[in-house]
């Protein structure tokens, strides 16, 4: 997460942040599949909502370099949309 967040914070290209994009999509795939015992679950929740932060960070940038929403996933983060 950090190395994604640090990267965003640079002047990358859309094709960098459409690599990111995926890379978010695939950790959050897979943090939604991981049962966690009771005591982490609050930790686990926390990573899922810093996940859909750094997302919509992601979104933002992507949006500034094309003037167009990246296509969402359903059950990855949002919901299927394109504006």
């Amino acid at each position: 997460m950090r190395e994604i967040e640090q990267q965003i914070s640079h002047d990358i290209d859309k094709d960098a942040s459409v690599k990111l994009l995926a890379r978010l999509v695939l950790l959050q795939e897979d943090v939604t599949t991981q049962a966690a015992p009771l005591p982490y679950t609050d930790e686990l929740y926390q990573l899922r909502s810093h996940i859909a932060l750094v997302y919509e960070k992601l979104d933002k940038h992507l949006v500034q370099k094309s003037n167009k929403r990246p296509r969402r996933l359903d059950g990855a983060i949002g919901t299927t949309s394109q504006s």
